[in-house]
């Protein structure tokens, strides 16, 4: 069975890690617009999503807080995509003739929340459990607000 293109438009909905006891606020709150870049791809006249558009363009970034730790502490989320979240089929992306997939509903994805600042207490100190650099992976999934079911590729 085909899954839907994703397309200028679509969005991605962003679930935190399950981290007992923490508690993730997502910056900005999501679901996140997604804009396509594909030169060779549009769905009813808008661009069609490449896997740079989600892995590398998208930006997203969270503040949390941990049971005594109540001074918040961030960070930002990269994504990662299946291979579930990439067509099978491909389109010209340069005039080079260089082929990359399009990006499609699929399954759920990788969203890593990496740490860039701990969470401290009101005494300063900090959470040892989620120190600068290290990171907790949550998912992320697709939705299609555009409705574009007349476009499915496998």
């Amino acid at each position: 069975m085909g899954e839907f293109v994703i397309v200028t438009g679509d969005e991605v909905t962003i679930k935190p890690p399950e981290d007992t006891g923490a508690m993730y606020t997502l910056v900005p709150p999501t679901p996140l617009p997604i804009v396509g870049s594909s030169p060779h791809a549009r769905v009813r006249g808008v661009p069609a999503c490449v896997p740079d558009d989600i892995e590398k363009k998208l930006k997203a970034a969270f503040t949390y807080v941990a049971g005594t730790f109540t001074v918040a502490g961030g960070g930002d989320i990269s994504f990662e995509l299946e291979d579930a979240n990439k067509s099978r089929k491909t389109v010209d992306t340069t005039t080079s003739g260089s082929e990359e997939p399009l990006v499609v509903s699929g399954v759920a994805f990788k969203a890593k929340f990496t740490f860039t600042k701990s969470a401290q207490d009101p005494n300063g100190v900090v959470d040892a459990d989620r120190q600068p650099a290290s990171s907790k992976d949550g998912t992320a999934s697709f939705g299609t607000p555009t409705k574009n079911a007349i476009l499915r590729v496998q």
